[in-house]
This record gives C-alpha cells, structure tokens and sequence, in this order.
C-alpha cells in the first residue's frame, strides 16, 4: 500500500485532534473527595453532610471516595453546625475543614445559611474546595 502524500495534511490534522483531546481530559481530572463530620449529628449537621456529598457528586471538578485514597481532599465539619432560630426560620453557621489526606490542614471556610438553603451553603464550600485544591497542588 502506498502513502498517497495528499492525505498527510488529514493524518496530521487527525492526530494533532486526538493529542488536544488527550491533553484536556488529563487536566480535566476530578479531584477524590471524602465528607467526613466530627462528633455531632444532629439534623442541621446531616443536612449540610448531605448537601455537601450532592453538591460534589455533581460537581464536574470532583468525585466522592472513601477509604483516603492518595490525593484525596478531605472535607470535614469538625463539630457539629451552629444555628440560631429567627423567628419561623434556623440559620445555619458552620466551619469546614479542608485537609489533605495525610491530615495537613490546607484551608478553613465559614459561614452561614438558610435551613432550607443548605445547597447554598454546599455550593459555597465547593467554590471554596476548588481553591483549597489549588494551594494543595502548589
């Protein structure tokens, strides 16, 4: 079979495609994420957890784990939230941790929500693990 020189420019075009692909998939690589909670459980507690593990699994940066896996970020409510009830409402205020998997503190976040706005509050700490993933890598 012979090369017929014409379609060099195809074979070029096709292989400079597939290496762009290649290279965009391996920087498009999730992050391996566990939620953990400290000592407290209670229901405003479990409902950020739950926010929190559904806002990762469906973040396109991040894919939930367990067992600290290497490069793994661990997310972590150390206690458990506080809240403040106002009038018919609860606001929720709480501390993550962000923390490497051999435990090394990278990053710190608060803030506060809604008892019904948990995702709120899930989606801010997802913004915020994007910039803790960041200085960890650096």
């Amino acid at each position: 079979m012979i090369l017929h020189w014409t379609r060099l420019p195809a074979i070029i075009a096709l292989f400079l495609i597939v290496a762009v692909c290649a290279m965009e998939a391996a920087e498009a690589k999730q992050t391996l994420v566990e939620v953990w909670c400290g000592a407290s459980d209670d229901v405003f507690t479990a409902g950020l957890r739950d926010a929190l593990e559904n806002a990762f699994n469906s973040s396109a940066d991040f894919s939930l784990s367990f067992g600290k896996k290497p490069d793994t970020l661990i997310v972590l409510i150390p206690e458990g939230v506080k809240w403040n009830r106002v009038g018919k409402k609860t606001q929720v205020f709480y501390t993550v941790k962000f923390l490497s998997v051999d435990n090394k503190l990278i990053e710190v976040t608060t803030g506060s929500c809604w008892d019904d706005k948990l995702a709120k509050c899930a989606a801010k700490i997802v913004k915020n693990a994007r910039v803790a993933v960041r200085k960890n890598q650096n």
